[in-house]
C-alpha cells in the first residue's frame, strides 16, 4: 500500500528498494556472524531470546534448543500485540498515521529512552551548574589567566596559544581533586533535582531491566492504607526470594498465624497497623483469614499468596552511620569511562573525558586507536589504553605512558557486538590519521575484534605479552549466552579485570543498524560471569568491570549488588560534557562532541563534580541499605526486587540473575603467571 501511495506510476522501484534493504541487512547479519553462505545460516538459529518466554508451552516447540534467561513475553503476548497491529493497520491512512515506536529516538507514543528528554534536560541543568570546587579568590594575581582557555584548548594547540605564561598553569580549578576535598563535599542541589525527576520518568517509562529493580522499600513512614500499597504493592512475590523491607518484621508464630510489628520512628502508633492490615486485605482479599490487633501487633491468618508474601518478608538491617562508610574518594576510584575513541569523538572532547574523571581519580580510557603523544604523562592522558584488534595507533608508546594503569583487550563491544570498530572516511582527519597511523580520507575498519585469537590458548600469550608492562589487563566481553563460560576461561587465562558490556551505547562512530538487536542486558551478564566465577573459585582473583548506561549512585550500589566492582560511564560522561543526544552524531554534532570542534563547550570540572555528586549519593544508599562498603554489597542480591510493573509485556523471571552464590574459595590459590618483577632485581 505505501509503495503504491509513494511509486503510483512504478511501484517496482518501492519493491526492488526493499529487496535491496532486506538483502544489505542479511548480509550484515551474516557477516555478524562470519557466514559467507545462505546455506550456514538456514536452520542455524544464530539468535538468542532477549525478553522472550521460550520456556513456555507454545514457543518450546518451535525454539528447543533456546533458553530465555530472563523470561519475557510468551506466545500469548507476542499473538495479541500482532492481532493489535494488524487491526490497527486497516485505519491508516497515509504514511502520516504510521505511529512512531520511538526505537532510536524518544516519542512520546513510544518506549521509554534512558537518555530520554527527561535525562537530557536534567544533564542540562546540571551542567549550568555553577562548580563548587572552582576558586576564584586568586583569579585577579593570575596574569592573563582565563579559565576558558584551558576548557576550550586541547593540548595539541595549548603549546601554541598566544598570551598564555605560568600564570594561566597555576592555581587553577583543573587539577586533581584529592581526598581532602572529595571526602568533604556535599550533593549539589542540581544534583538531587536531577536524581528525583529521572526516579520518577523511570517509575512512569522504565527503559531498562535496572529501572524494574528497586531496593527495599521503606514502609517507616507510611500512615495509610494507599502509602503501604505503594511501598509494597508492586514488588514481585517469587518463592525462595526474600522481601526485604526496612520499618516493617514479620514472625510466623506457632498458630499459623503472622506477627506484624512496625519499626521506626513512628512505630508506636496502632493507627498504622490497622491501616497495614486493610491494605492486606485490599491486596489478597479472602486469602486473608482473619487479622487483629494485639498489643503493638498486627496478627494475621492467611493463605496462598498471602501467605507466601508474608513467610518472604524480612526487615531490613540496620542503618549505618556515613563516618562507618566507605569514603567517597574511594568510591569514586571504582569509576572508569567508557572506551570511546579519538575518531568517534573530537580531540577536546576525548581529552576532556579524560581530564574529568582523573581529576576524581578514576580511569579513563582511550578507546580503539590511542591518543596524542603530547598527552602522555598529563592530567589528560588516559589510564586504560586500548588494545582493539591491535590496529591503528597501537605502538610501544603505548606502554611508555607514565599516566598507564591498565591494558584493555576487546574481545567485544556494547556498542555493536559481533563488528570490529569502524571509522567512516570523513571522520578520518589529518589529525586523527596521524595518530592512528592511518591515511586522511580513507575508512579504518577493524576485523571482529581479534580476528587472529582463535583459542583461549590465543588470548592467554597475548595476556602474557601486555603484563610485561607492568600493568593491569583487561579482558572486554559482550553481554551474551554463555558469558559465564568465556569469563571463566579469561580468567584462568591471566586477565585482571573482566569488562562486561551491555547492549546499549555507542558514540560517533557507530552505526544506526548496529544498535538494535545485538547483545543482552548488561545486567544478566555482570550476574553471570559473578556466578560462574564465584562456582570455579576465581572471584577474587578477578574484578567485574560493568558498564551499562550508569546515571546516578543508585545504578552503581544496584551494580554492586549484582557482583560488579568497578563501574563504567561512557555516554552519561558526554551528557556531562553538554551532548543533547541529537542522535546525529556520525553527520553533524550540534554540541561539537563527535564533528564540529568549534561548537564544543564542555568543561572537564562539570564532569569531575558530577562524579563526586554520585560517589556521595553511592555512599548514602549504601548506608541505608546497612552496607559499609560496595565490596560489601557485591552478593547481596537480595537486597533487590523486581517490580511487577503496566508496562512490563509477559512475564520477566530474574530468579537465575538473583540468585546468591554460593563462592568457593581456595585458601592460599597459587596461580601460574609471569613474575616481571624479577627484571627489576636483576
Amino acid at each position: 500500500m505505501r509503495a503504491e501511495e509513494k511509486f503510483r506510476d512504478n511501484p517496482a522501484v518501492a519493491y526492488s528498494r526493499f529487496v535491496k534493504a532486506a538483502e544489505k541487512s542479511l548480509m550484515k547479519t551474516m557477516g555478524k556472524l562470519g557466514l559467507c553462505t545462505a546455506e550456514s545460516y538456514i536452520g542455524g538459529e544464530f539468535f538468542e531470546p532477549n525478553f522472550i518466554d521460550t520456556d513456555g508451552e507454545v514457543l518450546r516447540r518451535y525454539f528447543p534448543n533456546l533458553h530465555s534467561p530472563s523470561g519475557g513475553a510468551d506466545f500469548e503476548a507476542i499473538a495479541a500485540a500482532g492481532a493489535a497491529w494488524h487491526h490497527r493497520a486497516h485505519s491508516v491512512g497515509g504514511e502520516a498515521d504510521i505511529p512512531l515506536l520511538g526505537l532510536f529516538k524518544e516519542r512520546i507514543e513510544g518506549g521509554g529512552h534512558s537518555y530520554g528528554t527527561a535525562a537530557v534536560r536534567g544533564f542540562v541543568d546540571m551542567t549550568e551548574e555553577a562548580v563548587a570546587f572552582a576558586d576564584d579568590t586568586n583569579r585577579d594575581e593570575q596574569e592573563g589567566a582565563d579559565e576558558d582557555t584551558l576548557r576550550f584548548f586541547h593540548l595539541e594547540r595549548l603549546g601554541d596559544a598566544f598570551g598564555l605564561n605560568h600564570g594561566s598553569y597555576s592555581n587553577t580549578s583543573f587539577d586533581s581533586l584529592g581526598p581532602e576535598y572529595i571526602d568533604t563535599a556535599t550533593i549539589t542541589p542540581g544534583y538531587r533535582a536531577f536524581i528525583r525527576m529521572l526516579a520518577t520518568e523511570r517509575s512512569r517509562r522504565p527503559a531498562a531491566l535496572r529501572d524494574v529493580l528497586v531496593l527495599p522499600p521503606d514502609v517507616s513512614q507510611a500512615k495509610t492504607a494507599t502509602d503501604f500499597y505503594s511501598a509494597l504493592g508492586l514488588i514481585e512475590i517469587r518463592p525462595g526470594h526474600p522481601i526485604v523491607v526496612r520499618g516493617l518484621s514479620c514472625d510466623a508464630t506457632d498458630g499459623g498465624l503472622f506477627s506484624l510489628k512496625l519499626t521506626g520512628t513512628r512505630k508506636s502508633l496502632l493507627g498504622r497497623l490497622s491501616e497495614l492490615g486493610q491494605n492486606l486485605v485490599n491486596r489478597f482479599g479472602s486469602e486473608i483469614e482473619g487479622n487483629w490487633l494485639s498489643a503493638a501487633s498486627l496478627l494475621i491468618r492467611a493463605q496462598g499468596t498471602a501467605q507466601l508474601f508474608l513467610s518472604l518478608l524480612r526487615e531490613a538491617e540496620a542503618k549505618l552511620p556515613l563516618r562507618a562508610v566507605q569514603k567517597p574518594n574511594d568510591i569514586a576510584t571504582h569509576f572508569a569511562s567508557g572506551a570511546m575513541s579519538h575518531g568517534a569523538l573530537n580531540a577536546p572532547a576525548h581529552e576532556a573525558v579524560a581530564h574529568g574523571i582523573n581529576m576524581i581519580g578514576g580511569l579513563s580510557n582511550s578507546g580503539e586507536g590511542g591518543e596524542s603523544l603530547k598527552r602522555f604523562g598529563t592530567i589528560r592522558a588516559s589510564r586504560i589504553k586500548q588494545f582493539a584488534s591491535c590496529r591503528f595507533g597501537v605502538w610501544v608508546g603505548y606502554l611508555a605512558d607514565p599516566m598507564l594503569k591498565e591494558l584493555e583487550i576487546k574481545i567485544g563491544q556494547g556498542a555493536k557486538p559481533g563488528e570490529g570498530g569502524q571509522l567512516p572516511a570523513q571522520k578520518v582527519t589529518v589529525e586523527i590519521a596521524a595518530a592512528r597511523g592511518g591515511t586522511p580520507g580513507v575508512e579504518l575498519i577493524s576485523p571482529p575484534p581479534h580476528h587472529d585469537t582463535y583459542s583461549i590458548e590465543d588470548l592467554a600469550q597475548l595476556i602474557h605479552d601486555c603484563k610485561a608492562a607492568r600493568v593491569r589487563v583487561i579482558v572486554k566481553l559482550v553481554s551474551s549466552e554463555g558469558i559465564g563460560t568465556i569469563a571463566v576461561g579469561v580468567a584462568k587465562a591471566g586477565a585482571d579485570v573482566i569488562n562486561v558490556a551491555g547492549n546499549t551505547g555507542g558514540t560517533g562512530a557507530a552505526a544506526v543498524t548496529s544498535l538494535k538487536y545485538t547483545g543482552r542486558a548488561a545486567d544478566l551478564g555482570i550476574a553471570e560471569v559473578h556466578q560462574a566465577l564465584c562456582f570455579n573459585g576465581l572471584r577474587e582473583k578477578v574484578t567485574l568491570r560493568r558498564s551499562g548506561a550508569h546515571q546516578t549512585g543508585t545504578d552503581v550500589v544496584k551494580s554492586a549488588l549484582l557482583g560488579g566492582d568497578s563501574f563504567e560511564f561512557g555516554t552519561t560522561a558526554l551528557m556531562m560534557l553538554k551532548c543533547v543526544m541529537a542522535k546525529n552524531c556520525n553527520v553533524k554534532c550540534p554540541a561539537g562532541l563527535t564533528t564540529n570542534s568549534e561548537l564544543f563547550d564542555g568543561d572537564p570540572r562539570q564532569l569531575a563534580q558530577y562524579f563526586i555528586n554520585v560517589a556521595l549519593e553511592a555512599r548514602d544508599v549504601l548506608a541505608n541499605l546497612g552496607l559499609a562498603s560496595l565490596r560489601d554489597a557485591r552478593r547481596r542480591t537480595d537486597l533487590l526486587h523486581l517490580l511487577e510493573h503496566p508496562a512490563t509485556v509477559g512475564q520477566i523471571d530474574v530468579s537465575k540473575m538473583l540468585a546468591v552464590a554460593n563462592e568457593f574459595r581456595v585458601d592460599r590459590p597459587l596461580y601460574v603467571a609471569a613474575d616481571y618483577n624479577r627484571d627489576e632485581r636483576q
